[in-house]
């Protein structure tokens, strides 16, 4: 009975252990991230594409060692700029993506590694052909974007022979030549994201501002806001003071402190706004008249014309409470 217990204790500190060393999972963060082909073309030349849709996930353990990885690409969002080529390299000549829609690349074991330096090899499942292919990937270090969220960047880039998986479509030239070549490069740049952790798309939408530089800035802790202060009738405007040169002084003997924010001195922002303004009481003016359109006992003294006023003066408003919180609001 001891024995047994001995044994079960083992097994749950095994388990605890195994668990402690809990893995990073990261996933790709499309934002900015990019995967590109090229084959050579009458020898000379080439031609490149791109994949415009993919997915895939990365785990390291707490050495920074790769456990896991896993990359689907949709094969019918290739595109090379050309409409006619691309709908050929969609057909059944090479990647036939009607009936074989995902690409795959699953990986098996790390072949080498320097530091960050990887030469990985997986199976590459393409046109329901499975292969096994190497792949040289380069991870950058860990970063925290503008609003804290981190990432790492990794670089690729493999060969492969596109007759391995039934893309042999080709014409002949003089000698012993062919139009398009057999090996294909494969390279791109992956932005790897912690699963719980990513940057919301909208975030790149924000606009950017002086006044929203400072108060980032205040808010990493690389500087301070030092607010507007009233002294024997004298104003000081509102700075933003480095950490390292900002005085020390003593709390208890500051007067009160009012805050207060700057107004946004950029003119492109004031033009852009005043457009979007404009741009809010159209849409405003089109939601009336589609309300007027679809009731045809619309009268302006009822109901359905009280709504539709405030429809019109709503997008307006909205849009002018907004702007002024952005760019000039306490």
């Amino acid at each position: 009975m001891i024995g047994k217990f001995f044994q079960f204790s083992y097994l749950i500190f095994f388990v605890l252990l195994i668990d402690g060393v809990s893995a990073q999972n990261y996933v790709i963060q499309k934002d900015h991230s990019q995967i590109f082909f090229k084959v050579n073309y009458l020898s000379y030349g080439h031609v490149q594409g791109q994949f415009k849709s993919f997915k895939g996930s990365l785990d390291l353990n707490d050495s920074g060692i790769i456990e896991n990885l896993t990359v689907k690409i949709q094969s019918n969002s290739l595109d090379t700029g050309h409409i006619q080529r691309d709908g050929h390299l969609r057909a059944n000549d090479f990647f036939y993506t009607q009936k074989y829609p995902e690409i795959i690349f699953t990986y098996r074991k790390t072949i080498k590694r320097s530091g960050q330096q990887y030469e990985i090899e997986g199976e590459l499942q393409l046109r329901g052909q499975s292969r096994s292919q190497r792949v040289e990937l380069n991870l950058g270090p860990l970063e925290k974007d503008s609003w804290g969220y981190p990432s790492r960047f990794g670089e690729f880039k493999a060969q492969l022979n596109r007759q391995d998986y039934g893309l042999s479509w080709n014409k002949t030239l003089s000698g012993l030549n062919f139009l398009v070549s057999d090996e294909v490069e494969v390279s791109g740049i992956i932005q790897l994201q912690l699963t719980d952790a990513q940057t919301p798309t909208s975030k790149h939408m924000i606009p950017d501002t002086p006044a929203m530089r400072m108060r980032e800035k205040a808010k990493r802790g690389e500087a301070e806001l030092v607010t507007t202060v009233t002294v024997a009738s004298q104003e000081t405007p509102a700075v933003l003071v480095p950490r390292s040169t900002r005085p020390q002084v003593n709390n208890s003997q500051q007067p009160a402190i009012k805050t207060k924010r700057p107004v946004n001195q950029d003119p492109w922002f004031w033009v852009l706004g005043l457009m979007g303004f404009l741009a809010s009481i159209i849409l405003g003016a089109f939601g009336k008249k589609i309300i007027m359109d679809y009731f045809p006992e619309y009268e302006e003294d009822s109901l359905k014309g009280y709504l539709s006023d405030l429809l019109t003066i709503g997008f307006s408003l909205i849009y002018a409470i907004a702007f002024w919180l952005v760019g000039w609001g306490d």
